[in-house]
């Protein structure tokens, strides 16, 4: 019988020695490696493969959720059980969020933590009893300042809520195919519970990810953002306390052309939550010609999250050619291109930055790449639709630049 192979992280040691004897103690089970950071966690999950990473969320430098949620975006099929001391159900449904398949609290029985392994690595999934009743009643919760408050206005039906975290899990793993399949789940998880404000706020995000990639013909289409705004909206009037839900408003304000309010919203939600970071508020800060501080935002998100999208290098590059830093823009265009070969934006804020550098073959190069990804990319098309500069001047000189590139007019 083949062993079920297991990637235990936690940052101790010690910590890891006792759990590993409990768990080779077991018929079938194989620690096949270990880690004691985020960082390390990932590289190991990449180098052994394993069945199931057990992993503890309190790590040191980036948290064990950011492990989480860059294993599952290398692999959207690996199997994560979160082991922590952790109780809150704020905690737990942050790791479902994250693409985990368990939770188990270190204060439950050594055999529990035995079958959530058995469990996830079959396939299922595992809350320890004490999460269980806390997370599916959706109890009302307060955190101390600078945590996100979970406090519902209503109950959520435990339904809604397997169907959010499924959501969430289908939308985390960013394909075209998995996007489209998260929208009828949180369609479905609000049905079951008309006052979830989670599952407003995830499902505004589907229709922003839909407007700006060509998925489908949501893509740069105006109702698509509106969709967004609406359910983003909804979803802060149903708890005004979620840093989410102003997170998500502010993302389609921002593509609603309104990036002050856009601004505020985020700014709302980093006041709910000290804590909170999303370098897509650096997009209205971007488009409010505020670029210093949308490096910053971007680049202190990129300092606490090693596994860092690639679309923040983007937006902290683009702003940084817009400065007229072109050197530095071009280093991190070319880092966020290197991991996202087939990003439109990139690509086409490095024929920008290519044309300000000289370097004009390059930036026809970089033209060609966009026209590879979308043939039917038009700059008279994207101008209209993402008339989103406060400045004229900043739109002339990014557009300008593309047509200098040799992207076509229309």
């Amino acid at each position: 019988m083949t062993p079920v192979r297991i990637l235990l992280v936690d940052d101790h040691p010690v910590v890891r020695e006792g759990y590993r004897r409990l768990l080779e103690r077991q018929a079938g089970f194989q620690v096949c490696a270990e880690a004691g950071d985020a960082k390390e966690a990932y590289c190991a999950y990449k180098d052994h493969r394993p069945d199931v990473a057990v992993m503890d969320i309190a790590l040191p430098g980036a948290s064990g959720l950011e492990a989480v949620r860059h294993i599952r975006q290398w692999d959207g099929d690996a199997r994560v059980l979160v082991f922590t001391m952790h109780a809150g159900p704020a905690f737990a449904l942050k790791a479902f969020e994250a693409g985990a398949s368990g939770y188990v609290t270190k204060s439950t029985e050594p055999e529990d933590l035995l079958t959530a392994v058995r469990t996830v690595a079959g396939g299922g999934r595992f809350l320890s009893e004490d999460i269980a009743r806390a997370v599916a009643a959706d109890v009302a919760i307060n955190l101390s300042p600078g945590r996100e408050s979970l406090r519902a206005p209503e109950r959520v039906d435990p339904d809604a809520l397997d169907l959010y975290l499924r959501g969430r899990e289908a939308w985390n793993k960013r394909t075209e195919q998995d996007v489209r399949a998260s929208i009828p789940l949180f369609q479905a998880a609000i049905e079951k519970s008309p006052g979830y404000a989670r599952a407003y706020a995830a499902l505004s995000n589907t229709y922003t990810t839909a407007h700006g990639q060509p998925l489908d013909a949501d893509y740069l289409d105006p109702s698509a953002i509106e969709r967004a705004h609406d359910l983003g909206a909804k979803a802060v009037q149903l708890d005004p306390n979620l840093p989410m839900a102003h997170a998500k408003l502010g993302i389609a304000l921002a593509l609603r052309s309104r990036p002050e309010e856009a601004i505020a919203a985020f700014e709302r939600a980093i006041t709910l939550n000290s804590n909170f970071t999303d370098w897509r508020f650096a997009i209205p800060l971007v488009f409010a010609g505020q670029f210093m501080r949308a490096i910053e935002v971007a680049e202190a998100h990129m300092r606490v999250d090693p596994f860092y999208p690639p679309f923040a290098a983007f937006i902290s590059g683009f702003a940084r050619y817009m400065l007229d830093q072109y050197g530095d823009a071009l280093r991190l265009l070319r880092s966020g291109v290197l991991r996202a070969p087939n990003a439109r934006f990139g690509r086409a804020a490095l024929a920008a930055t290519y044309v300000r550098l000289g370097q004009l073959e390059e930036a026809r190069a970089q033209a060609s790449e966009v026209l590879r990804i979308e043939p039917t990319y038009t700059i008279d098309r994207t101008e209209r639709t993402l008339r989103r500069f406060s400045s004229p001047e900043h739109a002339k000189k990014y557009f300008g630049d593309l047509r200098k590139a040799g992207l076509p007019e229309r």
